[in-house]
């Protein structure tokens, strides 16, 4: 899936879509370890569990990923895990988000949150453990 928080003329006049993404420089998440959206920095002390990285988290840091040169993020999937699946690739159900992560309202706020040269690619695993 390929989120933009808007298309630019340039854009739309090219008609970039999936191949935008080839010549991309992408900076990879995994949400859950990535940041907390209540800005703690205690180290997670389990690391086979969740360590409460969040939407938001990632959201409060673009300027860090955009800085660094990055004008990608590839974030880890976001549907509902069985389980400690801190990674998001042990899918429960398709259709529902994460908890851990946050919610589809901060789903969208990331989205919107999003300068306009930054592209987010999700990964998506299409087997249920449930």
């Amino acid at each position: 899936f390929f989120f933009f928080k808007q298309k630019t003329a340039y854009e739309m006049q090219r008609g970039l879509v999936g191949s935008e993404m080839c010549i991309r420089d992408r900076y990879q998440v995994l949400t859950d370890r990535f940041a907390r959206s209540d800005k703690s920095t205690n180290p997670c002390t389990d690391l086979r569990k969740y360590c409460n990285g969040t939407f938001n988290g990632i959201a409060e840091h673009l300027d860090y990923i955009l800085e660094m040169g990055f004008d990608a993020i590839w974030i880890s999937p976001i549907v509902d895990n069985v389980g400690d699946g801190y990674h998001g690739y042990h899918t429960r159900d398709f259709n529902r988000i994460n908890p851990h992560f946050g919610t589809a309202d901060a789903v969208s706020y990331t989205h919107l949150t999003l300068p306009t040269i930054l592209l987010v690619q999700i990964s998506v695993v299409a087997v249920s453990l449930k």
